[in-house]
């Protein structure tokens, strides 16, 4: 609907053919995909199998000159959190006076598109794009402009 693609068929499969690559392709995409992150959590403790990758102030603050937070952020696939949360691998709290962490829960498993141990790039950008912080926004958008297209 968006012009980004059309389908190829060939017998019974339909397979997406993108019209554009690369940067082109990511600056018709780019306004209209939303923020990854469903949820922030604070949370006391997370043991056990660790799913979590590096994200936000944290992740930003490994390819810039930006400050990390006091408290380090992660992020996980919402559903995992929630997992680890019933089983007691996560012990969260009320807020960051608490917290040994926060837990972005994601609406996709950012380890998808990671090949590292922070999350991809352009999902970290997409996550912190409407920041106010001056700062964040200009090492946020060094971000886009630094991808090997």
């Amino acid at each position: 609907g968006l012009g980004l693609c059309a389908g190829d068929q060939k017998g019974r499969s339909t397979h997406l053919v993108f019209q554009d690559r690369g940067r082109a392709l990511w600056e018709k995409a780019e306004p209209h995909l939303r923020n990854p992150v469903r949820t922030r959590n604070w949370i006391k403790r997370l043991r056990g199998n660790r799913k979590a990758l590096k994200a936000g102030l944290t992740a930003l603050a490994e390819n810039s000159l930006v400050s990390d937070d006091r408290i380090p952020t992660f992020a996980m696939k919402a559903a995992d959190f929630r997992y680890q949360l019933e089983k007691g691998d996560v012990v969260g709290c009320q807020g960051p006076e608490d917290a040994t962490e926060q837990i972005e829960g994601w609406f996709y498993d950012p380890q998808l598109l990671s090949h590292g141990p922070r999350v991809d790039s352009l999902s970290l950008y997409l996550s912190l794009r409407n920041t106010h912080d001056e700062r964040v926004a200009s090492a946020v958008k060094n971000l886009v402009k630094g991808m090997p297209w």
